[in-house]
């Protein structure tokens, strides 16, 4: 607490601690610090005294900095309005500064709600606002008659109080703390003026409350405002009231240069020419829908309605409607109703036989019912099939790349086995309905209820594009994470509604609590890790960025050091808690084999974000091109067993634990930039083993192991994976080590500037094979060797007419002769020149 309170008034945050009596004020009188600010000593005195506050805040406005606070209610979280604000801000080109805002300081309240802190540059920061809020409903009224409006969005501006993380226990009368989601007080956003207006509009959008006078705008001037003659007393249709329902917005917007944006519901939201980003108005938000405009920089008066004919009037009239309606019955709209007199009232012919006539009861009162017939399907496959996707169409989807249905949980859509398994379900019920009215019915009927009528309807039903969906449709929004609550924004942290339009396939094994104890994890940390925070840091960034589908970072994370040192634990908690979003890959998907594995391994990666490699034994070799292919970010063609081909875009990120270190026989910039080796240092003692510590950690501690990755992914899109200089120290060696060329080279030769200092070729080569064996080591290639050489040790080529030589380097071995020949050469039976399967290990791999 202390810490935390003497950085935010080390970064000019005007802090005081919060009272103890769940009020969520100040404990101390604070007045005087709306304008100036405690002295670091103050602050710390509070925060030391005995007994301490359990709770911190600050106050808002010019004295923190212009500071000012965006609030989420816990009610509006829950229904979902920080999800639309960011599909709106996203469509209306406010996206990044919507992100900007909420991944630079956002906190988890103890009611559900959510803070996003940020500075106003070089402007006045204004005082608390209400920005969105929306009647109470019935059973609030019943709880509280008297509180008829609820908050959804609010501000804490001038003068404001906020009080912030890690407050908790008496500060709020819950006991529960406020959690900190994203960012922090060193990485608060600062924005302009108009950015900030831009996200109160963005805000206000969402405002509930019905408007002042939310009917059809009044005529602007009492001189224009008679209206045509008398349309409704003879039971017509005005010209206003005709064009009402005979237009849309768009016919009457768009050609005046306005854009629709964005819809949600009945909404849609419009922005105003010349402007190109954020909206100015908004239409259908009631039954009457009617414009509403935010900007005073239209045509049209701000924060007043307008219903069609208001606005045409407004726009092409000058206000008097008695002139536009009147132009519009020049147009064609409107129905006068004629006077008539009523013709007499038939008399019904007479009986025929036992047929008496109908005679209506009230020949004066409305016209009958009119009968919809229902809609009627063929008896045949396709009418059954028809009927399959008319009643449940809206839960099933199918995928022809898999040639496989799925169906919706309510959470996710599931995969369903090759028979078609709950859709197959589904069909029977089709089937089981079917009428047996006659004896083709019940011939169609008992067709249709056999194993092979089923598969005929869900065969038809197939083909329907109202379920056909492409597998690059699915798991195919990157920054989403789909968990058994809702899916989280894994930009921002935040949670919302589970949602079927998103087509998720995959589940986390739990949903994140930021408001979870993770002690038990960060212990777990601390005995792995030691007290390298960076290295944790870094890791928790790098794993929350493999928790997103993104692949911009090229990277192959590889975990290393002998047994018992948390490296198995660290990554199967990880996949554990990650559900279906990470697997493993077969034993030895990274190293080189004598025969390619199927294509099956690479088509299991589809949709997947985090996959482990198992070990690797110790005389392995990368598969430098695999390796490169599957970090590398480009699309990938694949197939399942039986199927066809199909391409896909890589969403994976491969991870690599092992007790030895694979022999990299080619590396160059393209493989070594990938790699990133994470040495596993900290043996634990076989006393402070627990068995099945992964399994504890996902099972019981699984919410707030989650809540770390989304936490990491959060600072990870903020501020990338800064990589501490231990991952970079242990890469580089492991790259030095691997290096055979330079190894030789500053082992066993000497450099010169001098074109005349040179090397026979062949002998060279001879010298450098007879060390690899020494050493254990796969040589390269002659044409690695050479390209090396020149490349990186500045070693030049000459010939002569009867060999070729490296010039500017040569042996400094004791055995080397004047010509440059080396006497000392390896034993005849051992093989020099040649390089026999990679099973042949006389010396290392390759030899």
């Amino acid at each position: 607490m202390l810490h935390t309170a003497l950085q935010l008034h080390d970064l000019g945050l005007c802090v005081l601690p919060a009272a103890a009596d769940g009020s969520k004020r100040p404990a101390v009188a604070w007045k005087g610090y709306q304008q100036v600010p405690p002295e670091r000593e103050e602050v710390e005195a509070w925060l030391t005294a005995s007994p301490p506050p359990q709770g911190l805040g600050v106050v808002c406005g010019a004295v923190s900095g212009n500071l000012e606070m965006l609030e989420f209610e816990g009610r509006a979280v829950q229904a979902g309005l920080v999800q639309e604000v960011t599909a709106l801000a996203d469509a209306s080109g406010l996206g990044e500064l919507w992100r900007t805002v909420t991944a630079g300081y956002a906190e988890l309240t103890p009611s559900g709600g959510l803070h996003f802190l940020y500075r106003v540059a070089d402007g006045q920061v204004a005082g608390n606002a209400k920005l969105a809020r929306r009647p109470a409903t019935a059973d609030e009224l019943a709880d509280n008659p008297k509180d008829k409006i609820k908050v959804l969005v609010e501000t804490r501006g001038e003068g404001g109080w906020v009080v912030l993380a890690p407050s908790g226990g008496s500060t709020h009368e819950t006991g529960k703390s406020w959690q900190l989601l994203a960012g922090g007080p060193d990485t608060i956003a600062v924005i302009t003026p108009e950015e900030r207006d831009a996200l109160h509009h963005l805000a206000g959008a969402f405002d509930q409350m019905p408007a002042p006078g939310e009917t059809p705008a009044a005529p602007s001037s009492a001189l224009f405002s008679q209206p045509a003659p008398a349309w409704d007393d003879d039971g017509g249709v005005s010209p206003g009231d005709d064009y009402n329902a005979r237009t849309t917005w768009n016919e009457i917007l768009t050609p005046r240069g306005w854009t629709p944006v964005w819809t949600s519901g009945s909404t849609v939201y419009w922005r105003r020419p010349g402007k190109s980003t954020g909206f100015s108005a908004t239409t259908g938000r009631n039954d009457a829908d009617n414009l509403y405009v935010f900007s005073t920089s239209t045509e049209f008066a701000a924060e007043r309605p307008y219903d069609r004919f208001g606005a045409v009037a407004h726009l092409d009239y000058g206000g008097d409607h008695s002139a536009a309606a009147k132009a519009l019955q020049a147009a064609g709209y409107g129905q006068r109703v004629e006077q008539t007199i009523p013709a007499p009232a038939p008399v019904p012919p007479p009986a025929e036989g036992n047929l008496a006539p109908v005679v209506p009861l009230h020949p004066d009162g409305p016209p009958p019912l009119q009968v919809v017939e229902e809609r009627t399907y063929a008896q045949s496959d396709d009418g059954n099939a028809l009927q399959l996707v008319d009643r449940f169409g809206e839960v099933i989807r199918y995928v022809p790349e898999r040639g496989r249905w799925l169906a919706w949980t309510g959470v996710r859509w599931e995969w369903q086995p090759q028979g078609g398994g709950l859709v197959r379900e589904y069909g029977k019920r089709i089937a089981r309905g079917l009428p047996e009215g006659d004896k083709p019915a019940v011939g169609h009927k008992k067709k249709a209820l056999s194993a092979l009528g089923t598969g005929s309807i869900l065969a038809q039903a197939q083909t329907d594009i109202r379920v056909v969906v492409a597998l690059d449709q699915l798991d195919a929004h990157p920054w989403e994470l789909n968990t058994p609550s809702g899916i989280v924004d894994l930009r921002t942290g935040l949670l919302g509604p589970s949602d079927a339009s998103r087509l998720h396939t995959k589940v986390t094994a739990c949903t994140p609590d930021p408001a979870a104890d993770p002690s038990r994890w960060r212990e777990f940390l601390a005995d792995t890790f030691g007290a390298d925070d960076h290295l944790v840091s870094y890791l928790q960034r790098l794993v929350g960025y493999s928790a997103t589908g993104s692949v911009a970072k090229h990277v192959l994370p590889f975990c290393v050091g002998s047994g018992g040192n948390g490296k198995g634990v660290f990554l199967e908690s990880l996949v554990g808690v990650l559900g279906d979003y990470a697997t493993t890959a077969p034993s030895g998907f990274l190293m080189a084999k004598a025969h390619a594995g199927h294509e099956t391994e690479i088509a299991r990666l589809a949709g997947m974000r985090m996959v482990v490699c198992s070990e690797v034994a110790d005389d392995d070799r990368f598969d430098e091109v695999k390796v490169k292919q599957l970090t590398g970010g480009d699309t990938l063609t694949a197939r399942f067993m039986r199927q066809d081909h199909f391409t896909f875009n890589p969403t994976h990120h491969l991870w690599l634990m092992g007790n030895h270190q694979p022999s990299v026989r080619a590396g160059g910039r393209a493989f070594w930039r990938r790699l990133r080796l994470i040495p596993f240092e900290h043996e634990v003692p076989e006393e402070n083993m627990v068995d099945d510590l992964q399994g504890i950690l996902a099972r019981d501690h699984g919410p707030a192991l989650l809540a770390w990755i989304v936490a990491g992914a959060a600072a990870y899109h903020q501020g990338g994976l800064d990589e501490p200089e231990s991952v970079k120290a242990a890469t580089e060696h492991y790259a030095a080590d691997q290096d055979t060329v330079a190894r030789f080279v500053a082992a066993c030769c000497h450099q010169a500037d001098s074109v005349q200092v040179q090397i026979n070729v062949t002998k060279f080569r001879e010298a450098y094979e007879h060390w690899c064996f020494q050493e254990g080591e796969t040589p390269v290639s002659p044409k690695k060797l050479t390209m090396e050489l020149t490349k990186r040790h500045g070693v030049g080529d000459s010939r002569s007419s009867t060999a070729r030589f490296y010039t500017r380097i040569t042996l400094i071995t004791p055995e080397q002769d004047h010509d440059g020949s080396v006497t000392g050469t390896p034993d005849p039976s051992q093989p020099r020149f040649t390089r026999p399967d990679d099973g042949d290990k006389f010396g290392g791999p390759g030899w």
